[in-house]
């Protein structure tokens, strides 16, 4: 086994463009990120004449992509959230960086569209305030080379 990736240098990524060609930009810091796939429903297949449980694998069901982040000072990175709310976008995760500390996903990325809506959410004393961002997918969560 190699060496283990930690969490730092994982980004949430904006695409621009349309197909296959977007190019993808950091869109905010992030904390937290989801699951990037799940395990699929398993459909019964039993039969009368079986003697245990036969099992196939059904659709793969992965909900909204939930992500946490940190309100900035200024609040422009909450505007340029919700400037994009309800339309179809392209986003990827990265996780790597190259020596200049730039996103590059050289370890792992992930591609899918969606709608993104992001909310300040509650908070109590001595605590960040944080934002949560959701991205109801419009498409399948593709790995990228």
């Amino acid at each position: 086994m190699g060496k283990v990736s930690s969490k730092m240098g994982v980004y949430l990524m904006k695409g621009t463009g349309s197909g296959g060609t977007a190019t993808y930009a950091k869109l905010v810091d992030i904390v937290s990120f989801p699951d990037m796939g799940g395990a699929p429903e398993t459909l019964d297949g039993t039969t009368l004449s079986d003697e245990m449980e036969v099992q196939e694998e059904g659709i793969t069901k992965l909900g909204a992509l939930e992500f946490d982040g940190f309100l900035d000072e200024s609040g422009t990175d909450l505007e340029a959230l919700e400037a994009l709310k309800g339309i179809e976008t392209p986003f990827a995760l990265y996780v790597g960086k190259n020596s200049s500390g730039e996103p590059d996903g050289h370890i792992i990325k992930y591609k899918w569209k969606g709608k993104l809506s992001a909310w300040v959410t509650g908070g109590g004393v001595n605590e960040l305030i944080k934002v949560k961002i959701s991205i109801a997918r419009t498409t399948k969560v593709e790995k990228i080379d």
